[in-house]
């Protein structure tokens, strides 16, 4: 049960710093925690830099911006930001966990065929997600106050540009 609590919590942490926009340009590594359960034997699951996945041409459109740069950088998020729109993404080492998901989304979230081992959309308010497990990654997309009508479908889409990264 503290186990779902606490996914619930850095997903609400990871919203908000997101939607915020705000933090250091520090480079920082971790096990990871939330929805992902880690698996702590993928080679490469400590090397994915979410800036990696998620670069300034695939935001471009969506922001509204030439040559975005990342307002927020770190291995493992990766935020950009032009005025009140926002593109992030959040990247961490793990594995499906269907309880924790059905837990933290509810039953809002929609299901997505073909993209990574599995992965789900989630409409929160303005902010459109797409949440992807793929290669030993847990991936969280967040799209908010875009050129795009559809937040959750640029959210899936920029969520196949960083799969196909990995």
């Amino acid at each position: 049960m503290a186990k779902r609590w606490m996914a619930a919590a850095v997903i609400a942490v990871a919203l908000a710093a997101g939607a915020s926009g705000c933090g250091d340009d520090s480079t920082t590594t971790g096990s990871g925690s939330g929805p992902a359960a880690s698996t702590g034997k993928d080679a490469k699951a400590g090397k994915v830099k979410a800036c990696d996945l998620l670069t300034p041409a695939d935001v471009a459109g969506l922001l509204g911006a030439d040559s975005p740069k990342p307002s927020k950088q770190s291995a493992k998020e990766c935020v950009y930001t032009n005025g009140t729109k926002l593109a992030q993404i959040a990247v961490e080492p793990g594995t499906f966990d269907a309880a924790v998901m059905k837990t933290v989304l509810g039953d809002r979230a929609v299901k997505v065929e073909g993209l990574g081992d599995v992965a789900y959309t989630f409409q929160n308010q303005a902010i459109g997600q797409t949440h992807v497990w793929a290669k030993g990654q847990y991936l969280t997309l967040s799209v908010s106050a875009t050129t795009a009508d559809d937040t959750v479908a640029a959210s899936k889409q920029l969520a196949e540009k960083a799969v196909g990264r990995l």
